[in-house]
C-alpha cells in the first residue's frame, strides 16, 4: 500500500508520509475512524483526531464513517494550498472543517454542509455553533470571515481566541487585529470583546467600519456606539458614544 504510518493507528495515531515520498498516500484511523488523506508531501501528517501539519500536494479527503465515535469529518475541495479550502461533505450539517494546515492553524467546528473555509481563512456558508482560531501561528497572521454577520478579523490570534457565529470574538487578539463589516453588509452587526483592552462594542456599523484591537475606529456608526470595560481590565480604553468618526 503506498503509505507508511508512525505508529499505530488508533484514537491517538497519526500517518506521517514516507521520507522522500513527495506525494505519499496517508491512510490514517481507517475503519474506526474512517479518515483518508490523499498525496500529502513529505513529512506532512495527519492525526486521528484531524490535527494536520506539513504541505498538501494535491487533494485530502477525509470522510467521517462513524460520526457516533465524536469524529465527524469533511471532504476537501481543491488542491490544499495558499487558495485552497475545505468544505462540508453533503448531508453532514455539522461537519468539523480543518483547514490552514501549518501556516493558518485555522479551526471552524459545526459549519453547514456545504459550507467551507479557505487556507486563507475566507469562510463561506452557514456556521452553525462556533468557528475558532487556534493561533497556533500567531505571527502568521490570521484572516477570518463570517458572513452571516459580516465580522472580519485580520491579524493575530491568541491561543484558544475564537469568533462565534454571533460575531462574538473572545480571548487575547494581538494590537494589530481588526474587525470590519463586509462590503454590501451596510449594517452588520459588529460584537468584539478583546482582552487585552477589555472593549466591548455592540451597534450597527456601515460597511467598511472597523475597530482595532488599540480601539481605534473608522468608518460611519449607523446607531449609536457604547465601548465598556468588560471588568476584566479594569484600566480598560473607554470609547466615547458617538455617531461617526473619519
Amino acid at each position: 500500500m503506498p503509505w507508511q504510518a508512525s505508529g499505530s493507528i488508533d484514537a491517538l495515531a497519526s500517518a506521517t508520509a514516507a521520507s522522500g515520498s513527495a506525494k505519499a498516500d496517508i491512510y490514517s484511523g481507517y475503519g474506526a475512524y474512517g479518515l483518508y488523506s490523499s498525496s500529502i508531501g513529505a513529512g506532512a501528517s495527519i492525526t486521528n483526531s484531524g490535527v494536520i501539519s506539513g504541505a498538501i500536494d494535491v487533494a485530502a479527503t477525509a470522510t467521517g464513517e462513524t460520526a457516533s465515535a465524536g469524529i465527524e469529518y469533511i471532504d476537501y475541495s481543491g488542491s490544499i494550498d495558499a487558495l485552497a479550502s475545505a468544505t462540508a461533505a453533503s448531508g453532514s450539517a455539522k461537519a468539523d472543517i480543518y483547514s490552514g494546515y501549518g501556516a493558518y492553524g485555522l479551526y471552524s467546528s459545526s459549519m453547514g454542509a456545504g459550507a467551507s473555509i479557505t487556507n486563507s481563512g475566507v469562510i463561506s456558508g452557514a456556521i452553525d455553533v462556533s468557528a475558532t482560531a487556534n493561533g497556533e501561528t500567531a505571527s502568521a497572521g490570521i484572516e477570518y470571515i463570517d458572513y452571516a454577520y459580516g465580522i472580519y478579523n485580520s491579524g493575530s490570534m491568541g491561543a484558544g481566541a475564537s469568533i462565534d457565529n454571533s460575531g462574538t470574538i473572545r480571548g487575547v487578539i494581538d494590537a494589530a487585529a481588526t474587525a470590519t463589516a463586509t462590503a454590501g453588509n451596510a449594517n452588520a452587526t459588529v460584537s468584539e470583546a478583546y482582552d487585552a483592552y477589555g472593549l466591548y462594542i455592540g451597534s450597527d456599523v456601515d460597511a467598511g467600519a472597523s475597530i482595532t484591537n488599540s480601539g481605534d475606529i473608522t468608518g460611519s456608526i449607523d446607531v449609536a456606539l457604547s465601548a465598556t470595560a468588560t471588568g476584566a481590565s479594569g484600566a480598560a480604553w473607554i470609547l466615547m458614544f458617538m455617531t461617526h468618526t473619519a
